[in-house]
């Protein structure tokens, strides 16, 4: 099975390519997420100080600083092209372990012996040609992988893919929900806040400091918490993995341990390719965020 693990080990490097750009967006998404916020801080700090005062100009001059850094972010790392060349190279990663999982089971077009190692062939090269603009990104694998590197019966499938799958897409999507909790309920407060003082600016007055510059902060950490969660697809994400879990499980548990192992991964397979074409047309509705 030389073709076996030759496709294994090209999953392997577009499943790299594709965590070192999907790393590069995350922490760049973060570091636009805590800059916008810092700079909402340092403005609102600013707007307090002696007009003509240090502290004033060191603070505005910082704001401006994390302003332009937010700036290029955006410009250099979070655009749409940079989005999608990490759609892209994970969704080759996908299709790839998608055959190699097909071609160890016997699965669909590779029931007939003495054609599987062509069509598997034929797979590989057809994956790969639309991503070839993106082998100046390819970043080599330090790990096998996690495609099959040979035949697998009904109980080597059922573990390490629907199994393996089912564990997955649960673990991330509770993952998720923690994230999503903890944004919603900071963006509700940062707004609610915002509407109780302002609601108050009038039987306040300015005083000692300016309401209306503690309200442009709140404001705007609540409107980059929003972005945020917006950028990140915490809750698609979640409907997503908790579906393809879902569908998964009630294959495992009306699936009879007799049934052909080909047909058990052709069933699987299709959900977890439907779960991979959401997944890219959710982030497709907006590659530049």
């Amino acid at each position: 099975m030389a073709i076996l693990q030759f496709v294994a080990d090209r999953q392997a490097i577009w499943s790299a390519t594709a965590n070192s750009l999907k790393s590069r967006i995350n922490l760049a998404r973060k570091a636009s997420f805590s800059l916008s916020i810092a700079g909402a801080l340092v403005a609102s700090l600013a707007s307090m100080q002696a007009v003509d005062g240090l502290v004033r100009t060191i603070l505005i001059s910082t704001g401006a600083i994390a302003l332009a850094i937010t700036g290029i972010i955006g410009s250099r790392i979070l655009t749409s092209e940079g989005v999608r060349q990490q759609i892209r190279a994970r969704a080759a990663s996908e299709a790839l372990k998608r055959e190699a999982y097909l071609y160890a089971t016997s699965a669909g077009d590779y029931s007939d012996p003495g054609t599987r190692d062509a069509k598997l062939k034929s797979a590989q090269q057809k994956i790969e040609d639309q991503v070839t603009d993106l082998t100046l990104l390819q970043r080599q694998a330090e790990h096998a992988g996690s495609s099959p590197r040979s035949g697998l019966s009904f109980d080597d499938y059922l573990k390490d893919r629907i199994e393996g799958q089912i564990a997955f897409y649960i673990n991330n999507s509770e993952k998720y929900h923690k994230l999503s909790r903890v944004l919603h309920a900071a963006e509700f407060t940062l707004a609610f806040v915002a509407a109780i003082l302002t609601a108050l600016a009038g039987a306040i007055g300015k005083g000692a400091f300016d309401i209306a510059a503690i309200i442009g902060v709140l404001t705007t950490c609540a409107a980059a918490v929003v972005a945020h969660l917006q950028a990140s697809h915490y809750d698609d994400l979640i409907v997503g993995y908790r579906a393809a879990a879902s569908k998964l499980q009630s294959l495992k548990a009306t699936t009879e341990n007799t049934t052909p192992v080909a047909v058990l991964a052709s069933t699987a397979e299709e959900i977890l390719a439907a779960e991979t074409n959401s997944w890219q047309a959710m982030w497709s509705k907006n590659k530049s965020q």
